[in-house]
């Protein structure tokens, strides 16, 4: 039996010795395996980034599509008012709605030209309810002698994504004022 047992340690040296190479062969593998780990980790870092880009695109797109907004709708955006003397003040009233889903805050209404004014009452309308716009015409503001066709408008800027500046034109035929 001392026989057998000395073969089997002299027969275990040989494998001592071959499991070195197994791990100096390991070695490379390891540094092989830096590269693949770097790579991943570019790899993991891009998918992270486009997934962030892709959820914030998402939320974007949710909220100018499915997210509460206002709507600004007006009753008339072209308006003729006709023929008017020399002088003679028009004003008209239009129905401002929001058809949106969140209340319509008016930050500003203006005309082109100073013979024309507008207001808004109120300038904060709920999803749903309706303002009034009144725009009045002087059309003896230039003077006696401006007479003809004559077009102005008039901006309502607002919080609507949309359409932020809505614009109404009226159209207008001054006539000469007769004595």
């Amino acid at each position: 039996m001392n026989n057998y047992q000395l073969l089997i340690t002299n027969y275990q040296l040989p494998i001592t010795d071959y499991q070195l190479p197994i791990t100096n062969y390991r070695l490379p593998i390891t540094d092989y395996q830096l590269p693949i780990t770097s790579y991943q980790m570019i790899k993991t870092m891009q998918k992270r980034t486009l997934l962030f880009l892709l959820l914030i695109t998402t939320g974007l797109l949710l909220a100018a599509c499915g997210g509460k907004q206002p709507q600004i709708a007006i009753e008339a955006i072209d308006t003729d008012w006709g023929h008017v003397v020399n002088g003679d003040i028009l004003s008209h009233d239009l129905t401002v709605r929001n058809d949106g889903t969140a209340p319509l805050v008016v930050e500003s209404v203006s005309t082109s030209c100073s013979c024309t004014s507008a207001s808004l009452t109120p300038m904060t309308i709920a999803p749903g309810e309706t303002g009034t716009l009144r725009i009045e015409f002087d059309s003896g503001a230039h003077g006696p002698d401006l007479t003809g066709q004559l077009i102005r408008q008039v901006f309502i800027t607002s919080n609507d994504p949309q359409q932020p500046e809505a614009e109404i034109e009226l159209s207008v035929f001054v006539d000469p004022k007769t004595s």
